[in-house]
């Protein structure tokens, strides 16, 4: 158990994969930046401590989860996109409005960056026409849940959420809590 930090930090810092890549011949990897929110939608990214405008210009990858708020309505748009590798893809599966689909359609098509992922849009269930023509935009009507295993899960979550309330103690997913007298 003690390697287990060290193996962690190795990771972190990259030894792992560049020692692994020189033994096999592999290329190099990829860099996976991940943006969500931090306690009460305190915006953060993560990306070996980088900041957001680091993690943009850096990542080979940048997949969004975060809660939509005024602060993160159109977080990934022209500026943004600018700002990223032109071999960079995004991927939201977070909710729509956080990216710009106008701006991400553009930047698709002018190669500003490769390639999206999109499980979300910005305004369901319409999407941005021009998404729907470019080949480097994958876009699935929020088909991320959509296993047996996951609906089964979120089926009996909303059953548990019923016999709470029918008995009267606090529902185990309970979103607005100063709603709650039980």
């Amino acid at each position: 158990m003690e390697r287990a930090p060290r193996r962690a930090m190795s990771f972190r810092e990259g030894r792992e994969e560049r020692s692994r890549c020189r033994r096999t011949g592999a290329r190099a990897p990829k860099k996976l930046g991940l943006v969500g929110t931090r306690g009460q939608g305190r915006l953060c990214g993560a990306f070996d401590g980088l900041r957001q405008g680091d993690l943009l210009t850096q990542a080979d990858f940048i997949s969004i989860h975060t809660n939509l708020t005024p602060e993160t309505r159109h977080l990934f748009s022209t500026e943004q996109f600018r700002r990223m590798k032109p071999s960079a893809v995004l991927v939201n599966t977070s909710r729509g409005p956080v990216v710009d689909e106008v701006a991400l359609a553009d930047a698709l098509a002018s190669g500003e960056i490769f390639a999206a992922g999109l499980d979300v849009f910005e305004k369901e269930p319409e999407v941005t026409a021009k998404l729907l023509d470019l080949e480097n935009a994958v876009v699935i009507p929020h088909l991320g849940s959509a296993t047996i295993d996951t609906r089964d899960a979120m089926g009996n979550l909303a059953v548990d959420n019923v016999f709470a309330a029918l008995d009267g103690t606090r529902p185990p997913t309970l979103l607005n809590p100063e709603a709650f007298t039980g």
